[in-house]
């Protein structure tokens, strides 16, 4: 849920801006991955906290964009043991030896996507971006395919050997 301290962050940079404010990478569902602390669209509590931000962002005369992304292999292993998060990507490529040996410790494999989990992401992904929109007002979207985030490592062959469609 974005704090009371993000509020506040926000609200400094849009003052006497007259820009445009690109608010954090957010993760349209918490198993789309995280970092700690990191922003979440998906609940009512969650939309409406980042509402509050994006109004003080209007209210000072910018423009608000929401940054959707989805972790894919790039999560922690860690993390994705911590919160049973699904440690997934295009393939099941690791990022390097020292993700597979953490996989290894925390007892979580990668797994290739399967198509109906990719079609999943895909709703997902519009869903949230239509509660950024028309419940916590953002002026638009984008969705994060940089980085090495899911996006990304669908059009990366060192992350990507699928033959099918994808």
């Amino acid at each position: 849920v974005a704090t009371d301290s993000m509020l506040e962050y926000y609200s400094e940079r849009a003052k006497n801006n007259g820009g445009l404010i690109v608010f954090e990478g957010t993760s349209p569902r918490r198993d789309f991955g995280c970092f700690p602390n990191q922003p979440i669209l998906e609940t009512k509590q969650q939309v409406e906290a980042q509402k509050k931000i994006v109004d003080a962002i209007h209210s000072n005369g910018s423009y608000a964009a929401s940054q959707l992304l989805h972790f894919g292999r790039a999560v922690s292993p860690q993390l994705a043991k911590l919160f049973n998060i699904p440690f997934v990507g295009p393939s099941a490529i690791y990022i390097d030896e020292a993700n597979k040996e953490a996989a290894k410790v925390e007892g979580v494999e990668l797994k290739e996507l399967s198509k109906d989990e990719i079609k999943d992401i895909v709703k997902e992904f519009a869903d949230s971006a239509k509660r950024a929109i028309n419940e916590a007002g953002f002026d638009f979207v984008e969705i994060h395919g940089a980085h090495m985030f899911l996006i990304d490592q669908f059009i990366q062959t060192s992350a990507n050997q699928r033959t099918d469609e994808y």
